[in-house]
């Protein structure tokens, strides 16, 4: 319940004329969080100063740690949904009592929901890049087809149309990149919005870790898994019908931008870059493709959320300042600067007369994605299950079951969700240990070592210090269990030394006589070693310490 103490002095009213200055950090580009602010102070009575900080993708979790390490965190971060997860521990989940769930479900597309922990809300959503189809109105046009395919099976009948081979069967032209990963931009997110299709959620919580659900397990991983990689190899594949693409093509979207490539699966954050780069091309923008006949129609949707860090000494500032970068009128106005669609239902539900955007608002609603732990990890499972398929050097249930594994791994070092905390798994793992071992009942002394270690306050169950008497005692251990070993080597030893004797060859009776002689002094060095430690125990260690004990 820490988040009704900071944050239960959060009024709306905005009565203040200007808030305390607060630092981000965040991946979102500066310049347009730059002109959101300005264009908030223009038209709002209270004025916000954010010092907004961009990082790379790739070294924003070392920087971010490294900064909470010297006490020099920002207040907040501004981060990919898919981050969020191996952040979350260092984050102050907004209480429920502050902003309910049925409230933030009301307000906010489903994906949002993502953000839910146990505490709280983990993040309050800022924008929606949702993944959507663009095509080639001339490609389309000259095949004599009029619009673009609504579900994936209407693909079958388009390839033929639109796709041209050389007389060495190389691919001239093609209707759809699928098939490969390495040179298909977007190809972890276009095949889990596959699998997020089909039903797959990918990643689920269970006793508050998260797991994979590629494979075996929850919601038939395998089947469903399946369904959707069966349909998205087949396009790489020479024997099939719908072949149309491999690996020694150019990435699909600079296929699409040279006019060879039919439709290009990509963010609607893309549009200007494509128009930029080819403003010649003719292109439109469609949603993603769904499959006929099922009813979970889905996207995948690049989501960025406003968190709160735990370290900062400004939380109740840090809240309302990110409640006023939320609230419908900022979120329209981060609407017309970065032409992405709003996450709010309510300002979705209005629409827009922008032809483009209508395509990007119906979008963001049927948006969905999943947490993981590492996406860059994830999309080289993806790559690797898919290549093996593609190879012929796994099974379909083999690529997938191994994926499957590869990915539970990789979440091993997600969070662990209470109702009070998120802490990290290893946290909670270790405090396991600590607590079994620190257990008076389960303390174990029969081994080699016989102390604790060094003792802190408060481990009352540890009471073995590692002095001069657990040496002795250590030692002592050592030598019975040699004697332990020693009795029967020497037991065979002698019974093979006899057989030998037994003979009576002259040879094998000199050896018998040398293994005889061996065994007998090297039992006898044992016996002054023991003897030699017992009188040092003696005369040096208390003799109620158990040091002088041989065997009980």
């Amino acid at each position: 319940m820490a988040g009704v103490a900071l944050f239960a002095t959060y009024k709306n009213d905005r009565s203040d004329t200007t808030l305390p200055a607060i630092t981000v950090w965040g991946t979102f580009p500066s310049d347009i969080i730059g002109t959101l602010t300005r264009e908030i102070n223009n038209t709002s009575a209270v004025q916000i100063s954010i010092n907004y900080i961009e990082k790379s993708e790739n070294t924003f979790d070392q920087e971010f740690i490294e900064a909470l390490a010297r006490g020099a965190g920002p207040d907040a971060i501004l981060i990919p949904q898919s981050m969020i997860l191996r952040h979350a521990d260092k984050l102050t989940p907004i209480s429920y009592d502050i902003l309910t769930q049925r409230d933030f479900k009301n307000a906010y597309i489903k994906q949002a929901e993502l953000y839910f922990t146990p505490a709280g809300t983990i993040a309050l959503p800022f924008t929606i890049d949702p993944l959507v189809m663009y095509w080639n109105r001339d490609l389309f046009t000259n095949a004599n087809i009029a619009e673009p395919p609504v579900y994936w099976n209407e693909f079958s009948n388009i390839i033929n149309k639109i796709g041209v081979k050389d007389g060495n069967s190389n691919i001239r032209r093609s209707a759809i990149a699928m098939g490969e990963f390495a040179n298909i931009t977007h190809a972890r997110e276009i095949l889990g919005a596959l699998m997020l299709q089909v039903g797959n959620p990918i990643t689920s919580m269970k006793d508050g870790l998260f797991n994979s659900t590629l494979g075996e397990g929850q919601y038939s991983g395998t089947q469903l898994t399946s369904t959707a990689l069966e349909f998205y190899t087949q396009f790489s594949d020479p024997r099939n019908a719908q072949y149309s693409w491999n690996r020694s093509l150019p990435s699909s979207k600079s296929w699409f931008l040279s006019g060879s490539l039919a439709t290009y699966i990509g963010f609607a954050s893309e549009i200007f870059d494509i128009q930029q780069k080819n403003p010649n091309l003719d292109f439109d923008i469609a949603p993603l493709p769904q499959i006929k006949g099922v009813d979970n129609i889905a996207t995948y949707g690049s989501m960025y959320g406003l968190s709160i860090v735990k370290s900062s000494v400004n939380q109740n500032t840090t809240y309302t300042i990110l409640r006023m970068l939320t609230d419908p009128s900022s979120l329209s106005l981060l609407n017309n600067i970065s032409y992405l669609p709003p996450v709010r239902r309510d300002m979705l539900a209005a629409g827009t007369k922008d032809p483009y955007q209508a395509i990007f608002f119906k979008s963001a609603l049927i948006s969905k994605s999943w947490l993981d732990m590492n996406p860059m990890k994830t999309g080289q499972i993806f790559q690797k299950m898919t290549e093996s398929i593609t190879s012929g050097k796994s099974t379909l249930y083999n690529a997938i079951q191994t994926a499957n594994g590869e990915l539970n791994l990789s979440l091993r070092g997600t969070v662990s969700i209470n109702n009070s905390s998120i802490i990290q798994t290893q946290k909670t793992l270790l405090a396991s240990i600590i607590s079994s071992i620190t257990n008076v009942a389960a303390l174990d002394y029969s081994g080699f070592v016989k102390c604790d270690g060094v003792l802190t306050p408060g481990e009352e169950g540890r009471k073995t210090v590692c002095d001069f008497s657990a040496l002795m005692k250590t030692i002592i251990g050592l030598i019975n269990w040699l004697f332990i070993i020693a009795i029967p080597i020497t037991t065979v030893l002698f019974a093979y030394a006899g057989l030998l004797y037994m003979t009576g060859v002259s040879g094998n009776r000199v050896k018998a006589n040398k293994i005889f002689t061996s065994v007998a002094i090297g039992f006898s060095i044992m016996l002054v070693a023991w003897i030699s430690v017992r009188t040092v125990v003696d005369k040096f260690t208390d003799k109620d310490s158990g040091a002088t004990t041989f065997i009980k």
